[in-house]
């Protein structure tokens, strides 16, 4: 269900909210009301600035060509910057104006925009994920990055999507590769990677407030400001908070509302060209509303439990980028991300570090070579809230350390290119997992491009297949029966090899039904695969076929079109 109303500063109230809805609503209101009353002398003279930038930028987009319009840079294929155009891999650019126009509050409603992607929201603040038919409640295959930051959670194998939460006028560009990931971006990105990428902050100057409410986002607000000194040194802050009411449930319970405060800074320093640096963090705290069945063994019973979850956590990111001569550069990133969460069925608390070395030069005239080195260290300790469910050990280090190295050769100038590479990655469940690829690119002409690659990917095993202890209750009379689910020791990693085949093509057509200008892109790609896992293997083969337009920014239209064939062999 949607919100029936958008962009107000009323807050609608329903009879049965809890108690922490309203007074979260009651903060929203006042605080809002006193941001807006401090800034809003500085936002009568930003707002000039703004719509002068916005008539600017629409202007510049109209003046584009053909072949500027394809040259959109993404870094998600081979994390340094590269034109769509000529990247041999299913990649899709969500844009801010397109997550603007869609009236998305969150990131995975605005997923649901991207070819391919299938999004379903099973509650409030829980959604399934999947990318080309693969889809689940933790996205288990989808490797899920904000701004370089790893938000895939070894607990349970996913993504947490209730606590990834961006202020999404921050957001710069949603990068989506559908197909396999890992010989980059290594472990858990068989299926994909969703990388979003917030604005630089020289991009985010001056000051910005919204406040919004409906029936279910019953009250929303943020606000951001941005400045600098000079050119060089940008920074902007920010803060969010949001309260959104239950769904509908056929029952009539009303459990999983969901209430959450976010802030953070980005700072971004330019050192005339040769050195770049950007230092930024978050925080947030909240509760989230959510039903669980659980067990118990005095008196024995089963019963559905609806409470919050507390939520709470920061990261902090750091990463400096140098460019060295004939077009070499080498990148290093570090961050430190906290998360915790205790609700009736367990609680955690992870502390990850990361660290991450790219280097990037060219060895020959037609010749890129790119490698790096990483390291992940991340502890966590689990607490038993429920007797029928834990996790031993309780303390346990998810660590990993990885090496990667990738070749592109032009083989023809501008026509014909070839791209080999691997990542070897050691973690502490199988050992050592090795993912290469080779990719081979043809762009016979200025707006068509062709690529064909076989790659292999791993998803590697978590806590919950090996460490779970999990107890329900089969039967409670005459005599208590209680089944106990744990985890396998053995279990191994599912393996991953992806054949693609891909077409992409850009035509401008003029004239087409009586409009003056059109732009029309296309994409086509094909993909087999053949999945494996610990005693079963399950081929895969599908199809998907993307085709939009675009009239000045004005007129979007957009057809999508996917089909997938699976089987599913058990071994004995």
């Amino acid at each position: 269900m949607h919100d029936s109303v958008r962009r107000r500063t009323r807050y609608l109230k329903q009879p049965g909210l809890a108690a922490r809805s309203s007074v979260l609503q009651r903060i929203l209101v006042g605080s809002t009301f006193a941001l807006w009353l401090s800034i809003a002398a500085p936002l009568q003279s930003c707002n000039a600035q703004v719509s002068e930038n916005k008539q600017g930028t629409a202007a510049d987009l109209k003046q584009l060509s053909l072949g500027q319009l394809g040259e959109v840079v993404v870094t998600t294929a081979s994390k340094e910057p590269e034109e769509v155009w000529r990247t041999a891999a299913a990649i899709y650019v969500l844009t801010q104006e397109e997550i603007r126009r869609s009236g998305a509050s969150s990131v995975p409603e605005a997923l649901r925009l991207v070819p391919g992607v299938e999004v379903a929201q099973i509650d409030s603040s829980s959604w399934a994920i999947g990318i080309r038919g693969f889809g689940s409640g933790f996205s288990k295959s989808v490797l899920v990055l904000i701004d370089g930051r790893n938000v895939y959670t070894p607990l349970f194998a996913g993504v947490n999507w209730k606590l990834q939460n961006v202020m999404l006028e921050d957001v710069d560009r949603i990068e989506v590769i559908r197909g396999p990931g890992g010989t980059i971006w290594g472990t858990n990105a068989g299926n994909g990677v969703v990388n979003i990428i917030t604005k630089n902050s020289k991009d985010s100057r001056g000051a910005l407030v919204s406040v919004g409410g409906g029936n279910i986002d019953q009250g929303t607000g943020g606000f951001r400001y941005g400045g600098g000194t000079g050119r060089h040194l940008n920074y902007r802050v920010y803060g969010m908070a949001f309260g959104r009411g239950p769904e509908f449930h056929t029952d009539g319970d009303r459990f999983d509302d969901w209430q959450l405060g976010q802030g953070g800074f980005r700072i971004d320093w330019d050192g005339q060209g040769k050195d770049t640096f950007t230092l930024q963090g978050d925080l947030y705290k909240g509760a989230v509303g959510q039903r669980e069945n659980l067990a118990f063994y005095s008196p024995p019973s089963s019963i559905n439990v609806d409470q919050a979850q507390d939520v709470s956590g920061g990261n902090i990111l750091g990463r400096w980028r140098h460019e060295l001569a004939n077009g070499s550069d080498f990148q290093f990133q570090a961050y430190y991300d906290r998360t915790y969460r205790r609700g009736s069925q367990i609680g955690e608390t992870r502390n990850t570090f990361d660290i991450d070395f790219i280097h990037h030069f060219n060895a020959l005239p037609r010749q890129n070579i790119i490698w790096g080195l990483g390291a992940r260290w991340s502890p966590g300790d689990v607490v038993q809230t429920v007797a029928t469910l834990d996790f031993l050990p309780h303390h346990q280090s998810d660590n990993s350390y990885s090496v990667f190295a990738q070749d592109q050769v032009e083989i023809v100038r501008n026509k014909l290119s070839a791209t080999i590479g691997s990542k070897f990655e050691h973690n502490i469940y199988t050992g050592w997992e090795t993912q290469p690829s080779a990719r081979l690119l043809w762009t016979p002409s200025a707006h068509q491009s062709v690529w064909a690659a076989v790659t292999r990917a791993v998803r590697s095993p978590s806590r919950l297949d090996e460490d779970l202890q999990l107890t329900g209750l089969v039967t409670a009379a005459p005599i208590p029966i209680f089944l106990r689910l744990a985890g396998n020791p053995e279990f191994v990693s599912e393996t991953l090899l992806g054949y693609e085949l891909g077409y992409r093509d850009i035509k401008l057509l003029c004239g087409f039904l009586g409009l003056p200008q059109q732009l029309q892109q296309s994409h086509e790609s094909w993909r087999v695969d053949i999945l494996v896992r610990d005693v079963a293997s399950a081929p895969s083969s599908g199809c998907h076929r993307s085709m939009g337009q675009r009239h000045q920014g004005q007129h979007r239209r957009r057809r999508n079109r996917t089909g997938l064939e699976s089987k599913l062999l058990v071994g004995i």
